[in-house]
């Protein structure tokens, strides 16, 4: 979630992917590749240059995942059809904070990822900070006793947001929802 608007805040999101992505295929491990990222935002806070939230998930083929925050909403783990914030480890790493959740996917469990868009939806319009992820994970739990399939979640929360926040998005909002299907597979 690039920081700022437009143009601008496009490029800080995809520059900050992309360093990511290419620390992954260095061979840097989850964690230092986060908190290299998260160092160079911390740059940015006083430079300027472009700054980005980011979450980044690694999900293994046993079903272990881990899920590295930066300014961004908790990671929200769905099992047997009840979605739960998961509470993330806090670190400092240089002068930032970053937040670690791990655990194990079962098959038919998914994980929800969101920027801030999504949590702070309805800010100014009867939600003083928004819906936070709290009221996400309760609006997927209505979603999941409606029987709504996992991959149709993202264009629901959209909706909702939209709806909360008087018919248009305050912030960029972007949802994705990994699902294990079977031992071997994992679909976003």
């Amino acid at each position: 979630d690039g920081i700022g608007s437009g143009v601008y805040a496009n490029i800080a999101a995809i520059s900050c992917a992309s360093r990511l992505s290419e620390l992954f295929r260095s061979g840097l491990s989850q964690g230092h590749a986060c908190e290299m990222v998260a160092d160079s935002m911390h740059r940015a806070r006083r430079e300027n240059i472009p700054f980005s939230a980011f979450s980044a998930a690694r999900v293994l083929h046993d079903g272990q995942f881990s899920v590295y925050t930066y300014e961004a909403p908790e990671p929200i783990l769905v099992r047997d059809g009840v979605a739960t914030v998961l509470k993330p480890r806090f670190y400092t790493a240089g002068y930032e904070v970053i937040g670690e959740s791990s655990g194990t996917l079962s098959i038919g469990d998914s994980l929800v990822l969101c920027s801030d868009g999504a949590t702070q939806a309805g800010m100014g319009h009867g939600y003083t900070f928004g819906i936070g992820p709290e009221g996400l994970a309760d609006f997927l739990n209505h979603c999941f006793g409606q029987d709504i399939p996992p991959e149709e979640i993202p264009d629901r929360v959209l909706e909702m947001t939209r709806r909360i926040s008087a018919g248009r998005h305050e912030d960029d909002t972007t949802v994705a929802v990994l699902t294990c299907r079977t031992a071997d597979e994992i679909t976003v």
